[in-house]
C-alpha cells in the first residue's frame, strides 16, 4: 500500500485517491524525476488510458522492479505478475506501473531533452565502464536502450561534455588500451571530460576505475 504524502493515509490504489479524493498529486522530487527520465531513456512505456499518463516497466527480475519501486516511493505501485511462465525454462514477466501523473507524459526517449545530474549518475552507475589505466576513458553502453548513442552524445554536449567516436582508425576493441568503440551505441567519454562528468554527478575516478598497480 502506498502512503499519500499529503494526508498520510495508505491506499491500495493511490492514483484513485488522487482522482476522487481531496488530495492533489504532489510534484515529483528531483530524485523521482531523475529515475523517471532514466527509465524513459531505457525504454519504459507511457500509457495514456487514464485521465493522467502513467509509466509502465516490464522485467523478468521482480527484485529489480521492487528496488525501482522503493526508489520512486509514493509514485510507484507494487510490482505485479504480468505474464506467468508456461515452462520451467522461462521466467514470469513482472510489471511496475506508476501512479498516474502529468509529469510522466513523455512521448519517447528523445523527449528527455536535458541531462539532469542525478539521471546522468544513474546512467554511469548502471551502464558505464572505465577502460584503460592512467589515461583511460569512460564507455557508456546503451545497447538495449530505446535511446541511441547519438542522443546521449547530444545530451552530454549540452552540458559541455565531449565524446569521441570510432572513425575506422586506431583501437576499437574491448581491451585495456581501447580509446574508441566500434558500436555507435557505446558512448566514449575521453579521460579529462570523463573526470569532469564524474565530478558533475557526484562521483570520482576511484568509483569507476580499478586502482593502478605500480611496481
Amino acid at each position: 500500500m502506498n502512503r499519500c504524502p499529503q494526508c498520510g493515509d495508505r491506499f491500495e490504489r493511490l492514483g484513485q485517491h488522487y482522482a476522487v479524493g481531496r488530495c492533489d498529486r504532489p510534484d515529483l522530487s528531483d530524485r523521482q524525476r531523475a529515475i523517471v527520465e532514466y527509465l524513459i531513456l531505457l525504454g519504459a512505456n507511457v500509457r495514456e488510458d487514464n485521465t493522467e499518463p502513467r509509466l509502465e516497466v516490464f522485467s523478468t527480475k521482480r527484485w529489480r522492479l521492487a528496488s525501482v519501486a522503493d526508489a520512486l516511493g509514493w509514485l510507484a505501485n507494487s510490482p505485479r505478475r504480468h505474464v506467468e511462465a508456461t515452462d520451467p525454462h522461462s521466467s514470469d514477466m513482472w510489471a511496475l506501473t506508476s501512479v498516474p501523473h502529468p509529469s510522466v507524459a513523455y512521448g519517447g526517449p528523445t523527449d528527455v531533452a536535458r541531462l539532469r545530474p542525478l539521471t546522468a549518475r544513474l546512467i554511469v552507475v548502471e551502464r558505464a565502464t572505465w577502460v584503460g589505466d592512467l589515461f583511460g576513458s569512460l564507455h557508456v553502453d546503451l545497447r538495449g536502450f530505446d535511446v541511441d548513442g547519438d542522443h546521449l552524445r547530444r545530451l552530454l554536449a549540452r552540458e559541455g561534455v565531449a565524446t569521441v567516436e570510432y572513425d575506422g582508425e586506431g583501437y576499437a576493441e574491448d581491451t585495456h588500451t581501447a580509446r574508441y568503440h566500434w558500436h555507435p551505441d557505446v558512448v566514449v567519454v575521453p579521460h579529462y571530460d570523463a573526470v569532469d562528468l564524474l565530478e558533475w554527478v557526484g562521483m570520482s575516478l576511484s568509483d569507476v576505475a580499478d586502482p593502478i598497480q605500480l611496481g
